[in-house]
């Protein structure tokens, strides 16, 4: 009778094993949000402030980009995914 419970139990056990999941992990950043600013335009000054903002949104953009590449180049030469 304990053979069939410990049997039980070991089986159990295995089976138990294969359900868990486990949540692969994020293996580069994410990158940042691009978007475009919405703003009414209606005078060269805010021509102006919306260009700056521009530009400060797209080197942010690039730079989580460019980030992000590097990450997947490396992992693709380290073999981690393929």
């Amino acid at each position: 009778m304990k053979t069939g419970y410990t049997a039980a139990l070991v089986a159990a056990f295995f089976l138990s094993a294969c359900t868990a999941r486990h949540m692969p992990q994020d293996l580069c950043p994410m990158p940042p949000e691009c978007r475009v600013p919405e703003q009414e335009i209606l005078t060269q000054g805010d021509l102006a402030q919306v260009f700056v903002e521009t530009r400060s949104e797209l080197l942010q953009c690039k730079a989580g980009r460019d980030i992000l590449v590097q990450c997947l180049n490396g992992l693709s030469n380290r073999g981690g995914w393929k």
